[in-house]
């Protein structure tokens, strides 16, 4: 018996040194920056804070703005302010927290873009003011704050779970409409439909659509990416009675106001909720990352004629709700991001090939309710995450670097 302890005890230190030997030979080191150990809200926490972007600023430093509680989270009523904020390079942390909007109704999730002029639309499901029902609202500022069209803008009455971005010179917001408060696995409320509303720099309509078109879908939580020319929608379509749904995607071009892609299968199983889509300037193509119904990553790269050039499979989950730290190359992207349920990956992407470069341990467990990211002018990679006890912010650093 006292060999077999022995054994035992041999083999967890050799597993601890292990450990340690792997920490120290990563090429980088995580910093981790926390407001508040205490949890303020247990249960969904999206009620507590949701949607988290970053825009750049004309001196360089970034603004974030995300969607929080207006009370201890506690309340059965989902309402939030829209928050703003800076993190400046020189000083890797999210200063000058702020409400920019304080309204009485739900302004949850914050989605932000700009376009080539600076110009900022930003967009929140929200309320009539009068009925209470549920709106798709917006506000639009230029690149030093000035408010260009106050809130309450209404994109549409009934309309929900919008999200925006910005080709050269002109805004697409893509919503749902309707909603479904029954049936499927675990009575799962779903939209109706999805369409979008672009809008000029002015915060003039510039062409309404529907995206979807088949009654008898059930498609909802929209999400969008634009090159300078086109915008990319992602969504999710309902399967009946399954715990998986399909992601689906369009190719949108504003000027033209029609469609070059509508609507197509991208992945036939996936986890609900749990894909991104972004812009990589330097290849000039989409990226779509996700998570199947096993807990399996995907990375999908779509060009700017809608056209899926390449895809990779089995790899390591994504965080739901994150969207990548990006750094542009001549010909190539790095690409990193957070992973299930803890860490990071990287990834160096060009235009038809996706190569995972290392993935860096951390031991801090992602919540699903808004990450964004950053490379700094060092590069150093910053990420603020919505949590429960507030904003965690983590900041990776070359090994040897402050």
């Amino acid at each position: 018996m006292k060999k077999v302890l022995v054994a035992v005890g041999v083999v967890g230190i050799l597993l601890i040194v292990f450990w340690l030997a792997r920490q120290d030979q990563q090429p980088y080191q995580v910093e981790t920056i926390s407001i508040d150990d205490e949890q303020k809200y247990e249960g969904d926490g999206r009620r507590f804070a949701h949607g988290l972007t970053f825009i750049e600023r004309p001196d360089g430093n970034m603004d974030a703005f995300w969607s929080q509680t207006t009370d201890d989270g506690q309340s059965s009523e989902w309402t939030h302010n829209v928050m703003t904020g800076v993190v400046r390079h020189d000083d890797l942390s999210l200063k000058e927290r702020k409400p920019l909007l304080e309204a009485p109704f739900a302004q949850e999730p914050v989605s932000v873009s700009a376009t080539q002029s600076g110009t900022r639309m930003i967009t929140f499901e929200d309320a009539n003011q009068t009925t209470q029902e549920v709106a798709q609202r917006f506000m639009m500022m230029d690149a030093n704050g000035k408010i260009i069209k106050p809130y309450p803008q209404t994109v549409k009455d009934g309309a929900h779970s919008g999200h925006v971005a910005s080709t050269k010179d002109a805004h697409v917001i893509v919503w749902s409409d309707d909603w479904i408060n029954r049936g499927g696995v675990d009575n799962l409320g779903t939209g109706k439909t999805v369409n979008l509303t672009a809008y000029d720099d002015a915060g003039n309509v510039i062409d309404t659509e529907a995206i979807t078109t088949r009654d008898k879908d059930r498609e909802w939580w929209p999400i969008v990416a634009a090159s300078p020319k086109r915008a990319l929608v992602v969504w999710q379509r309902y399967i009946d009675e399954e715990d998986y749904s399909q992601v689906m995607y369009a190719l949108y071009d504003p000027v033209a106001k029609r469609f070059q892609k509508r609507p197509l299968l991208l992945q036939p199983n996936n986890a609900y909720y749990e894909y991104q889509v972004d812009y990589l300037p330097a290849i000039d193509a989409f990226v779509v990352t996700g998570n199947t119904r096993d807990g399996a990553g995907y990375m999908y790269l779509i060009n700017e004629t809608g056209r899926i050039v390449h895809g990779s499979f089995n790899l390591p989950q994504f965080v739901r709700e994150a969207s990548p730290a990006i750094k542009n190359k001549d010909g190539s992207a790095e690409l990193t991001y957070p992973t299930a349920p803890t860490g990071f990956v990287k990834y160096e992407v060009t235009k038809d090939t996706i190569t995972e470069k290392l993935q860096i341990h951390d031991d801090y467990q992602w919540q699903p309710m808004g990450t964004a990211g950053f490379y700094t002018k060092t590069d150093e990679i910053y990420f603020a995450s919505l949590a429960r006890n507030g904003i965690v912010e983590k900041i990776i650093h070359k090994r040897g670097e402050e």
